[in-house]
């Protein structure tokens, strides 16, 4: 007989540098480094990258590799974004400080991702399992029982804006009683409860990311401007349409964040273009209220 308790624990984002990271320790609510503009309507899609496992469980030579097979494919389901592999022949950084503090996004990923038209990341930790020896039910009759928390650590990255979306833990219990690991070695046993618990794991944060992208739909800077077209790097394959029209703010402030990095708030609003051309992943649209517009402005699609 086996029994499983799920738990859920949000995560602080400690701020921004070139690279990002998450404490993997309690904290109260989930916070972004800077407040994130909510756009108004679903608009085009994002384009996501999943990063490759920060495996520190070491379940299995080829767990990692399964687990993200798993995840990509619970996402591919997903109507908020599209799901580009990452590039093989970039090597994730496997920062020490991972195993303490959390997530570590090597900054080398996130500018790749911008030179090669994405805009989100998602990095993500699984750390060694909790592992407890405990009884259970009446004296005399107590049986013993060992209990897997399994954890992973999630952080969902605007890699246009240089903030974060969502961060967060997911957490699932695997209570074994003894017969179900009764002559298997340590390792053996770890590798029976990973099996029954990542699934369920999987599920939760596929849903925690998917939450993510339909709060936080797609937005992103001006790429080019002229006096009578701008050019916007979302197109076709993000779904946008000739007609659609995209809000125009400026940015207001500049704040420094942890580690030298500067982030800008949104400021005023300075217009409204429509597209009219559509490419497969850049748009042309035209003034049609406000401006001047520039490079480097802040769009949001308009309902």
């Amino acid at each position: 007989m086996e029994k499983r308790r799920h738990f859920t624990r949000p995560v602080l984002a400690l701020g921004l540098t070139a690279a990002l990271l998450v404490t993997f320790a309690a904290c109260g609510g989930t916070k972004t480094a800077v407040r994130s503009p909510q756009p108004t309507d679903d608009g085009p899609r994002r384009i996501l990258w999943l990063l490759p496992l920060v495996d520190q469980a070491r379940a299995d030579p080829q767990a990692a590799s399964r687990t993200l097979q798993g995840l990509l494919d619970r996402l591919q389901r997903s109507a908020h974004a599209v799901i580009r592999r990452t590039p093989e022949d970039l090597e994730l950084r496997d920062d020490p400080r991972s195993g303490k503090c959390g997530i570590v996004t090597d900054p080398r990923w996130i500018e790749e991702a911008r030179r090669r038209g994405v805009d989100t990341l998602v990095s993500w930790f699984l750390p060694p399992p909790d592992i407890r020896d405990t009884k259970a039910g009446l004296w005399p009759l107590r049986t013993p029982r060992r209990t897997y928390r399994f954890s992973v650590a999630m952080n969902l990255v605007d890699v246009t804006l240089g903030i974060v979306l969502d961060s967060r833990v997911e957490t699932v219990e695997a209570v074994m009683d003894p017969g179900a690991i009764s002559g298997l070695s340590a390792q053996e046993a770890f590798r029976k409860a990973s099996a029954r618990a990542l699934p369920e794991l999987l599920d939760r944060l596929a849903r925690a990311i998917s939450r993510g992208l339909r709060k936080n739909p797609w937005s992103g800077l001006i790429l080019q401007a002229g006096p009578e077209e701008v050019t916007l790097g979302c197109g076709s394959e993000t779904g946008v349409r000739e007609g659609d029209r995209f809000e125009v703010f400026s940015w207001a402030e500049q704040v420094r964040a942890y580690g030298g990095r500067t982030l800008h708030i949104m400021g005023e609003k300075k217009g409204v273009i429509t597209v009219f051309e559509v490419r497969k992943n850049r748009c042309l649209a035209r003034p049609l209220e406000g401006g001047p517009f520039e490079k480097g402005q802040w769009v949001r699609y308009k309902s």
